[in-house]
């Protein structure tokens, strides 16, 4: 008899995600830890200008990954390391590098790693991508780059850290105190987890034309998931037809908030895209049951023992 062909394990992308919710994704996923680039020290170093290079960490393959997590809190800064911002290999006749200048002390490269994400999320897919992120604040760089053999070649280009996700930003805003939307995903996900969330940024409710043309109405692609205190959105789910997207708020206990996200949300509604869990049947836990299924089951299981004990008196007579 033919074995079966083992299913690949679902590939899931970590961003700057931390060793605990790494080690949870681990013991199930195909997962690579990378990140979308680490802030780098440059203060007394740059009086004449310091060439930099990009040090995002993105999958080669990463066409073949659908999930992908990310902490946008960048971890901590790097020191400034001439060696791993010089080009070794250098193709045609000029040579482009990242340029800071004083007063800058903090050259953070994240921004633009997310437009370097950004555009491979979008390419040659045949589904979209999932991106879970814990927020934090908006952020907007504006990069120099240079071609350090021609002094005069200098560019400037602005990148921001949302650019990979539904850019709805309204202001940053910090605060601890939350409050559930008026939808069923808010009291899932977030019900056991009011008094241990924070937030840094606030996002407003993107608008779109209503089907006359004659005024902007809600986007009923945008599902907000939490409010602070005032009615500003802190957390929310996005889905078009390019893009699923949720946006989480910050919090110590990621660990557990992560894993009622992928067993509450995401096996349960996007299940395709987790073919290992649909192997495992999932949907045979009982927190998934439908309303009556476990008593029904429990019948069986009477019924069985009740068969097996008659089947057993009949065989000893």
């Amino acid at each position: 008899m033919a074995s079966e062909t083992k299913r690949e394990k679902t590939r899931v992308c970590c961003l700057d995600l931390d060793e605990d919710c790494l080690n949870l994704l681990k013991d199930r996923f195909d997962v690579y830890d990378g990140s979308l680039g680490k802030p780098i020290d440059v203060s007394g170093k740059n009086h004449g200008g310091l060439n930099l290079l990009l040090n995002y960490e993105l999958p080669q393959n990463i066409h073949e990954y659908d999930i992908f997590i990310e902490d946008m809190i960048r971890p901590d800064r790097i020191p400034y390391n001439t060696e791993e911002n010089t080009r070794t290999e250098i193709l045609g006749s000029k040579a482009y590098y990242f340029i800071s200048n004083a007063p800058q002390t903090i050259f953070d490269p994240c921004p633009y790693g997310s437009s370097i994400l950004n555009y491979s999320l979008h390419k040659d897919r045949n589904r979209p991508a999932i991106r879970i992120a814990f927020q934090a604040p908006y952020q907007l760089v504006k990069y120099v780059i240079r071609d350090i053999n021609d002094y005069y070649s200098s560019q400037s280009i602005e990148h921001n850290n949302y650019e990979h996700l539904v850019d709805c930003c309204s202001s940053n805003m910090v605060g601890k105190e939350v409050k559930l939307c008026d939808c069923i995903l808010s009291r899932v996900l977030f019900e056991p987890f009011l008094n241990d969330v924070s937030y840094c940024q606030i996002y407003e409710h993107p608008t779109v034309w209503d089907n006359n043309g004659e005024k902007r109405v809600k986007d009923d692609q945008f599902l907000p998931l939490l409010m602070n205190r005032t009615g500003g959105v802190v957390s929310y789910f996005f889905m078009s037809k390019n893009d699923i997207i949720l946006v989480l708020p910050q919090t110590k206990r990621k660990r557990e908030l992560l894993q009622k996200v992928m067993q509450e949300f995401l096996f349960k509604y996007f299940s395709g895209y987790f073919p290992e869990v649909e192997e495992s049947l999932w949907l045979n836990q009982s927190i998934y049951y439908l309303p009556g299924q476990e008593e029904l089951l429990r019948e069986k299981e009477e019924l069985i023992a009740e068969y097996n004990e008659r089947l057993i008196a009949l065989e000893e007579k």
